[in-house]
């Protein structure tokens, strides 16, 4: 009854997943408001229809400039291809597109007060379908004591590697795409993909939040609190000895919390159908629950059958 019973959650979650992925997928491609389809200003927004003010952007042509000083949101969406924000000494914002192969630039750029707006161009569509596929390659050049208070960050069919040196806040979004980030201090971070692989290193955030489909997760770094969900690809999280909370929700995914060794203490609860639990610290044990130390740490895990395991490392 037990095996009978655990085969059916497998089975239900498994359909809810696929159902997920659908409506995720048909949400993006269609403009609904799903995960492209209101920014976090609160206007309406897909990235297969247009933008607001589109008469107003300017097709760049070369590498452009602009005060970095003036700039305190960063908005970036690219369809094809790849995005890189990169770091460097200069105090301008610098960004340029290489790589058209037909001579006809598609990024589009437009200042609106502190906030920069880089577009890809809106493309002729037939029945919601491109009539062109371009891909080329967008680079921001951005100054090393930058400081933001808003940069998101979407993508359609294009990796993204950042390398933001402070934002007050960080979304970066893609769709068949993956997410490197590299260092950077942020009060909030949030990184969702459906199929591309997350990375992030170095991290130093208050609050962050990790989403995936089908790709996998990786983030390590100095968080306050942490959570990352998957329907099925392995997470790894290793957010250092000061962290508050940490959560981890998958269906099929491995998941694996990396600890100091020096961590004071924490109180973990899981739940598993037919994954397996495993913890390398000296733990008290009851029921579904571990404690260590002074239990300061609050973790979660809930897995269907994915393998749970809190590491220790030094």
């Amino acid at each position: 009854m037990t095996n009978s019973f655990a085969l059916a959650r497998i089975i239900i979650w498994s359909v809810v997943a696929l159902v997920l992925i659908a409506v995720l997928v048909l949400g993006i491609i269609f403009g609904s408001r799903g995960l492209f389809g209101r920014d976090n200003w609160g206007r309406n927004f897909s990235l297969w229809d247009g933008w607001a003010n589109e008469s107003s952007y300017k097709t760049a042509e070369g590498r452009i400039t602009v005060p970095g000083k003036d700039i305190k949101n960063l908005d970036v969406r690219w369809v094809s291809g790849s995005l890189v924000i990169l770091q460097h000494e200069d105090k301008n914002i610098a960004f340029e597109e290489t790589g058209t192969s037909d001579g006809e630039p598609r990024l589009r750029y437009y200042q609106d007060g502190d906030r920069l707006y880089l577009r890809t161009d809106n493309p002729r569509r037939m029945f919601g379908f491109s009539l062109r596929n371009r891909s080329t390659k967008l680079t921001v050049w951005v100054p090393s004591d930058l400081s933001l208070n808003l940069l998101d960050v979407h993508t359609v069919s294009a990796p993204a590697d950042l390398e933001i040196p402070q934002a007050d806040r960080l979304n970066a979004e893609s769709v068949s795409g993956s997410v490197t980030l590299r260092g950077g201090k942020f009060d909030n971070l949030g990184v969702e993909t459906v199929s591309g692989r997350i990375e992030a290193n170095g991290l130093t955030a208050k609050n962050c939040t990790f989403n995936t489909v089908s790709g996998s997760i990786e983030a390590t770094g100095l968080m306050g609190s942490v959570r990352s969900e998957t329907v099925s690809g392995s997470q790894r999280l290793a957010p250092g000895k000061d962290v508050k909370t940490i959560t981890m929700d998958t269906v099929s995914g491995r998941l694996t919390a990396e600890l100091p060794g020096g961590i004071k203490g924490f109180y973990a609860t899981y739940s598993t159908v037919s994954g397996g639990f495993s913890c390398d610290f000296a733990v008290e044990t009851r029921n579904k629950t571990v404690t260590f130390g002074d239990g300061g740490t609050d973790m979660r895990f809930n897995s269907v059958s994915g393998s749970i395991k809190i590491a220790k490392v030094e």
